[in-house]
Order: C-alpha cells, then structure tokens, then sequence
C-alpha cells in the first residue's frame, strides 16, 4: 500500500488524521485514503478503458429478449446485494462468454 495524495491538507500525504476524544489521542483513516483506496481496486480490476463507463444506465438490449432479461436479473442482484437470496440464475455465468454484450454487463457488475 502506498502514499496517498500528497496534497491532501488534513493528512499531509499519510493517509491518517490525529483525533482527540474524552482527552485520549488516536490515529483514524483519512478520508482521502477512501479515495484512494476506490481508486487502486478500479486499477487492479483492469477493466479495459471501452469498457470503464459501461452502467446499467448506458446498456443497449439491442431488442434482445434474452438479452433484456439478463440485464434486469443483473440490475436487480446488484441492487440487492449483499442481501440478495436470488438463485444462481443471476450469476455472470449466465451470460454467452465472450460476446461484448456479456463484457458490458460484465463491467456494469
């Protein structure tokens, strides 16, 4: 785990911030390591860059029905999640591998 942003004014670049309560000193994450922190998984999920601003919002069903219903069991587990108690039905699995379509909603997840 590295530095985070340098410029950040409350940590300095150390990624903590000194809080005092009830006259005892403790060290707690910046808000800016959160950041940082959303900014390496995106990295390491390497998801290529055609990909990166594909949603739920932005898919085209291309007036598939399969391919609408797979959309709405996807939206729906995501929406639920992690409460989810819907059956392995909604699982990326379910896509056709390999077609851009799959890797859309793939991203979307």
């Amino acid at each position: 785990m590295g530095f985070v942003e340098s410029q950040c004014a409350r940590c300095g670049g150390s990624g903590w911030v000194i809080v005092e309560k009830q006259g005892l000193s403790a060290a707690r994450r910046c808000e800016c390591s959160e950041v940082e922190s959303a900014a390496r998984t995106l990295e390491r999920a390497r998801i290529p860059i055609n990909y990166q601003d594909d949603s739920f919002d932005n898919f085209s069903h291309r007036d598939s029905a399969e391919l609408r219903l797979i959309h709405t069991q996807l939206a729906g587990y995501v929406r639920d999640f992690p409460n989810s108690n819907r059956p392995d039905c909604c699982s990326l699995a379910s896509l056709a591998p390999g077609k851009p379509t799959s890797r859309s909603l793939s991203c979307a997840v």
